[in-house]
C-alpha cells in the first residue's frame, strides 16, 4: 500500500492519528487526511504560524495523539503540515526527508528544515522543468566520482537554479554537458566558461538503452553508496530536481557511451573577445581536442 492510500484510511475527524513513529521524539500523523510531520517541541517560545504553497509550520501545539485506535497523553509539537494532498513522488520525497531530518542526519533546526522544503513542494505552475538529459549527466559525474571515493554532491548546485556552475568547488568548477548526439559537439556559452576561473568543462555522452540505468536508479544508487548525498542539504538539493522532471523521464534508462573531461584554458577558441560583445554562444566541436583525466580535474591546478 503506498503512502497516499495508507493517509486515505484515517477518519477526517480533526484528531491526530498516528501513521508512523520515527523516533522517541517525532513521527508522522494524519489529520483531516493530510499528513503531519511532528516533533516534541523544545523549550516554551512560540512562534507564528508560516504558511507557503503547500506546507505550513506550527509551533507549541498541544496534541492528543490518537495510537492504535486509543488515545494517548497529551505532548506538545512542533508541525510541519501538508496543506493539500500531494501526489505520491511529493508525498515519498516529503515522508524520506522527515526521516532523515528526525534522525539527526543536519544541523537544521525545524524552521530551517520546512523552509528549504518548501522550496521543493511549491505549485506546479510554479516549479519550471528540470532537463532529464542533463541532471541523469551530472549523476553521472557524481558516480564516477563515488567510485574513486570521492563526495562532489557537495558542490553541487550550491544556489540552485541560479548556479553558474554545476559543481563548484574551491579549487576548480565543473560545467557537464550532455548530449544523445552521435557527434561531440556541445552548446557553449563562452563567459561562463572561459574566464578567470579555473573550470573544467565534462562532456557526457548517453543513448537510450532498454539494459541501461534510470533516473530513479541512478539517484537511488547514490544514495545508497554512501559516499554522495550523506547530508540532508545534499538530499534535498536531489529531492528538488527530481521533482522537477516529468514522471516518464524518470524512468527511461539510458547508457553512458563516453564521458571526458577538458582544462578549458586548454581549449578557448577565441583567446580574446571584442568588450563590445554581449554575450557569445556557440556550438563547439570537442573532437581531437585535448583531455585530462578525471583525478586531474579535481587536482589543484
Amino acid at each position: 500500500m503506498g503512502i497516499i492510500d495508507a493517509i486515505g484510511e484515517y477518519p477526517h475527524d480533526g484528531r491526530f492519528y498516528l501513521l508512523e513513529e520515527i523516533t522517541d521524539r517525532a513521527g508522522f500523523f494524519v489529520v483531516d487526511g493530510l499528513p503531519v510531520y511532528g516533533v516534541i517541541a523544545k523549550g516554551h517560545r512560540s512562534t507564528a504560524p508560516v504558511r507557503t504553497a503547500l506546507l505550513e509550520l506550527n509551533t507549541r501545539i498541544d496534541l492528543l495523539p490518537i495510537r492504535n485506535g486509543k488515545e494517548t497523553t497529551v505532548q506538545t509539537f512542533d508541525l510541519i503540515r501538508m496543506t493539500i494532498i500531494p501526489d505520491q513522488r511529493e508525498a515519498d520525497a516529503f515522508f524520506t526527508l522527515c526521516r532523515d531530518h528526525a534522525k539527526g542526519s543536519s544541523d537544521l533546526t525545524l524552521r530551517e528544515f520546512f523552509f528549504a522544503a518548501s522550496k521543493l513542494f511549491r505549485q506546479k505552475s510554479a516549479q519550471g522543468k528540470r532537463n532529464a538529459i542533463g541532471l541523469f549527466g551530472e549523476l553521472t559525474v557524481m558516480d564516477l566520482g563515488s567510485k574513486h571515493g570521492v563526495d562532489l554532491s557537495g558542490g553541487w548546485q550550491k544556489v540552485g537554479a541560479d548556479s553558474k556552475y554545476d559543481f563548484s568547488f574551491d579549487d576548480c568548477n565543473i560545467e557537464v554537458k550532455t548530449t544523445t548526439r552521435r557527434e561531440m559537439i556541445a552548446l557553449i556559452k563562452h563567459a561562463q566558461l572561459f574566464n578567470e576561473d579555473r573550470n573544467i568543462l565534462c562532456f557526457c555522452r548517453i543513448e537510450k538503452s532498454p539494459v541501461g540505468t534510470t533516473l530513479n536508479e541512478l539517484s537511488q544508487k547514490l544514495k545508497d553508496g554512501n559516499v554522495c548525498f550523506t547530508t540532508l542539504e545534499s538530499r534535498l538539493a536531489l529531492a528538488r530536481e527530481l521533482l522537477a522532471i516529468e514522471d516518464a523521464d524518470l524512468n527511461t534508462p539510458y547508457k553512458l557511451v563516453g564521458i571526458t573531461f577538458y582544462e578549458c584554458e586548454d581549449i578557448n577558441p577565441f583567446l580574446e573577445v571584442s568588450d563590445r560583445v554581449a554575450s557569445l554562444s556557440y556550438e563547439y566541436d570537442l573532437s581531437g581536442l585535448p583531455t585530462i583525466a578525471f583525478s586531474e580535474a579535481l587536482s589543484p591546478s
